[in-house]
């Protein structure tokens, strides 16, 4: 299946599944009847911005839109990006940047980075002070794949994370259909 039928039929079934015509998802997304219609029947495929507004629409990741996901991994990252999964501080598939996430976890739980760092530089607060910043801050790191999970909503301060992820999924979506069209 083309890059172009995923898109189609992907976005044909979520529309469905929310129970949207394509007049009511064009009123809400602000993309014309006629460009969804385009879409879904694979005529053309979105371009990154309205990819994006129909990501954002549907609480899924564009990678899911253009096939990079799984069902189970779909249910599980709407949940993530509406903020209703319980375990949302777990790094999963769909974390973006998940390796880079995981390391700097990794760094900051296994190491004393952290105690080492307030040590050396608070020297003169009250000592239950600087455990409780400590204690603060390895559960901030603790809760950090969290943020970054939910960086999916505009409203998220982080959501540059995320649009930094799309970038550069989408680059490397528009390299490989390049190299197949190059073929």
């Amino acid at each position: 299946m083309s890059f172009r039928e995923t898109v189609g039929k992907n976005l044909k079934e979520l529309r469905k599944q929310h129970g949207l015509t394509l007049k009511e998802l064009s009123r809400e997304t602000g993309i014309a009847i006629s460009t969804l219609t385009n879409y879904e029947n694979n005529y053309t495929t979105p371009k990154s911005d309205k990819l994006g507004i129909l990501a954002n629409f549907f609480s899924v990741p564009e990678s899911y839109l253009y096939g990079n996901l799984d069902s189970e991994t779909l249910v599980q990252t709407s949940l993530a990006m509406a903020g209703l999964k319980g375990d949302g501080a777990q790094i999963t598939d769909t974390t973006p940047f998940r390796e880079d996430v995981g390391s700097i976890k990794k760094i900051l739980t296994k190491t004393k980075i952290l105690d080492n760092a307030l040590n050396e530089q608070i020297v003169e607060i009250e000592p239950i002070i600087v455990e409780a910043m400590t204690q603060y801050l390895k559960e901030a790191v603790e809760n950090f794949p969290f943020i970054i999970n939910n960086s999916a909503g505009e409203d998220s301060q982080y959501h540059y994370v995320y649009e930094a992820y799309q970038n550069k999924n989408r680059s490397m979506q528009d390299d490989r259909n390049t190299t197949k069209e190059n073929k």
